[in-house]
């Protein structure tokens, strides 16, 4: 067998990474087996047969359309639990006092829903209802209301195209638009970035174009931890000649080497990843970025023709970032002068680039603005429109795409039209029901609104607010103010025991497996794929989003029920066809394998691309203070708080803190630190390691005290950058 054996990529000479920290992807199998022994024939079939619900690639079965061969990540293998889990006797749920004291992952551990639930005020614990009973109090609920005072979220982790565009449909049938998900903070910002520069609302470009171009930028994103089957995508664009540089705060160990298990050279002897490192403090990327347009723009390291004959706005920003000295651009991103011509010098070198981003970009206090600027960059290097040239969100959810093609949001509907523009009408003409043109809440104006006793009535499905928003004590408190919760999950999690102030509904979920007909959902790479029903683990009389929501439609609405034409999966699609021009053929895909990717391999608008002139919002850190940030980890990390990150071996509870600044706060590693602000104040054990100086990151989830509370403008985000004090404790 020949392999093309490449050992100036080589991270070790140590076999298999012995001695190294680093995942252990071995006994991480071992563990599956362990953790899925009671079904190990239906994990497989999912493996084999169903689409990957652990991250934005969506691959079919064990294959992948965009990355070929063979492979199954550790996150996906550390997902299957969910899926094969034992259904919970309900009688455990008769006491809600004593479930309270089990932390998220014991909760989860209890086992799946199988049964409608119903706690009432002042009773101990849950009671089996019917599902007629159950959605004919919801529909009472909201008939009582009134449209503003009702609300709708869904985590995007599970949820199919189907589920969304069906929800909401259902959802503005009452006469509201107050639907938001996971996927609005995590990859709108994106969408949003790219709907005012290209003029789209998608990624520009494939996977394909990683393989033969010179340069792949990874902006805030640690990708061999979250979606680590593109690392092994990476590790054939270094084989192909591809230089990796990396812009993040944290040298993440894994983006510097790692091990893939399914590339024999890769597992045996490691993969360097990063050729270039850019550490840029935390909030720091619009201005490190603007310092970077500005130098290309002064040596005259652009493309000209594609910014003459593709674009508008360039005089404008050009004059606006000529009048922004150095030194303030120094000051707002942390970095010099010196570092962003080394960057400048990179991608003038470079004729075909790739510029991909996370969370880091995404989730933070300026929303879309550093997406903007780092897509400006691109542009103005000639870096979009061609192959092996792009633009990539790579966001942590299944179905983020495909939430906002469907219209899973506030403010827009099914293909990204503005509920409040003309083509919406056509919309709800079509629909037969009463156009609701005032935008929604989103999820922090709902638990806002819940906090000020202005909402009646909220629908959570999948997740936990109480465990990923700021302020637990207050988004508890909001769940605790609402006549009627609803929550529709695979398990218990802890926000389903907030006291009610009236009543509160479980309803036990189906896994996207078990879905009837099959489902579909979008990737990164606007590929809509077709995964299968795969029969042998439903648990009880758990249903879909869809399956709920049609019924509750059909019980609520007497006559011209919206969705009296819904009656399976492929109806919805045959809709979905209908209605979102893009989705015209996903009434085809009824098979594994079956696949369709709108717009191509890569996408354009008839408009020119259009610059924008974007300032910095940094807050700069001050004496005796430091900026506080989130790193992205395993939706379990605080409740697991003694876990340590496979990469690094940081404890998830712990605050990481860089070299620098724990000598001028004289700090050592392992010294417990009380963090405070004017919101709150917690204690951590510190952690030293290469984070760019006067930044410091939490894992997430991000229940922390120390972030903005639910009344502040910077709420809209869910990483808010703030300064913290810092106090060691003796």
């Amino acid at each position: 067998m020949n392999f093309n054996l490449n050992p100036k990529n080589w991270a070790s000479l140590s076999p298999l990474g012995l001695g190294h920290r680093k995942p252990h992807h071995l006994w991480e199998f071992v563990k599956a087996v362990w953790n899925n022994k009671h079904n190990l024939s239906y994990a497989y079939r999912i493996l084999k047969h169903g689409s990957c619900d652990a991250c934005c690639l969506g691959s079919e079965g064990m294959k992948d359309p965009s990355l070929g061969g063979t492979h199954s990540c550790r996150n996906r293998i550390n997902q299957l639990k969910l899926n094969t889990q034992k259904e919970l006797d309900p009688r455990k749920l008769t006491d809600a006092y004593n479930l309270s004291f089990l932390d998220p992952v014991e909760l989860q551990n209890l086992g799946r829903l199988t049964d409608p639930m119903v706690r009432e005020k002042g009773q101990p614990g849950f009671q089996k209802i019917t599902w007629e009973e159950a959605l004919q109090r919801i529909s009472n609920r909201i008939k009582g209301s009134t449209p503003e005072r009702v609300a709708f979220y869904l985590n995007s982790r599970g949820q199919s195209n189907e589920d969304y565009y069906v929800t909401q449909k259902v959802i503005r049938s009452f006469g509201t638009n107050n639907i938001d998900t996971s996927s609005r903070v995590d990859h709108f910002p994106s969408l949003e970035a790219l709907g005012k520069t290209l003029h789209i609302h998608a990624n520009d470009s494939s996977l394909g174009d990683w393989l033969g171009t010179e340069l792949i930028v990874l902006f805030g994103s640690n990708l061999t931890k979250n979606q680590p089957a593109l690392a092994k995508q990476l590790y054939r664009a270094k084989q192909q000649g591809a230089k990796i540089a990396i812009v993040n705060p944290y040298r993440e160990p894994g983006l510097m080497r790692t091990w893939i298990p399914s590339v024999t050279e890769s597992a045996l002897f490691g993969t360097k990843l990063a050729d270039y490192y850019f550490q840029v403090p935390m909030g720091g990327d619009v201005g490190f970025l603007n310092g970077v347009l500005k130098i290309l723009i002064a040596n005259d390291w652009i493309d000209h023709e594609y910014i003459q004959t593709q674009t508008e706005g360039w005089d404008e920003l050009v004059k606006f970032l000529n009048e922004i000295p150095f030194s303030r651009l120094e000051a707002q991103s942390g970095v010099s002068q010196k570092e962003m011509m080394k960057f400048a010098v990179l991608l003038a070198d470079t004729q075909n680039a790739v510029f991909a981003w996370s969370k880091g970009l995404t989730q933070n206090s300026n929303q879309s603005d550093a997406v903007t600027v780092a897509i400006q960059v691109a542009m103005a290097s000639g870096f979009v429109g061609r192959e092996k040239n792009g633009l990539m969100s790579l966001p942590g959810q299944t179905g983020a795409q495909g939430a906002y093609d469907m219209g899973a949001s506030p403010t827009t509907l099914p293909g990204g039209i503005p509920i409040d523009g003309e083509s919406a009408q056509d919309i709800f003409r079509e629909w037969e029901i009463p156009l609701a043109s005032k935008p929604g809440l989103n999820a922090f104006e709902m638990i806002e609104a819940a906090l000020q006793k202005e909402l009646d009535f909220l629908f959570l499905s999948g997740g936990s607010f109480s465990e990923i928003l700021p302020q637990k004590r207050l988004v508890d408190q909001a769940l605790a103010n609402l006549p009627l919760r609803v929550h529709h999950g695979f398990s218990m999690e802890p926000s389903m025991l907030v006291e009610p102030q009236e009543e509160v509904i479980l309803l036990p979920a189906m896994t996207r497996y078990e879905h009837p007909g099959g489902t579909t959902e979008t990737t990164l790479e606007r590929r809509i794929i077709y995964s299968p029903e795969i029969h042998g683990s439903q648990a009880g009389e758990s249903k879909c989003g869809w399956q709920i929501f049609t019924e509750l439609s059909k019980i609520h609405h007497a006559e011209l029920n919206p969705c009296e034409q819904l009656v399976d999966a492929h109806s919805i699609r045959e809709e979905i066809s209908a209605i979102v021009p893009r989705y015209q053929t996903v009434g085809v895909l009824k098979e594994k394998g079956d696949s369709i990717q709108w717009g191509g391999s890569r996408i354009s608008s008839e408009k020119k691309s259009t610059f924008q002139i974007v300032k910095s919002r940094r807050v700069i850190p001050t004496q005796g203070k430091l900026l506080l940030g989130i790193r992205t980890t395993n939706s379990n990390a605080l409740s697991q708080p003694k876990e340590k990150d496979a990469f690094s071996g940081i404890e998830n509870r712990a605050v990481l803190m860089s070299f620098e600044d724990a000598r001028q706060f004289k700090i050592q590693s392992g010294d417990v630190v009380r963090l405070h602000n004017e919101m709150g104040e917690e204690k951590f054990k510190v952690a030293l390691g290469p984070i760019a100086r006067g930044s410091i990151q939490l894992s997430s989830p991000i229940k922390s005290n120390l972030l903005p509370n639910l009344k502040s403008s910077k709420a809209a985000s869910l990483n808010a950058r703030i300064l913290v004090n810092v106090d060691k404790v003796k």
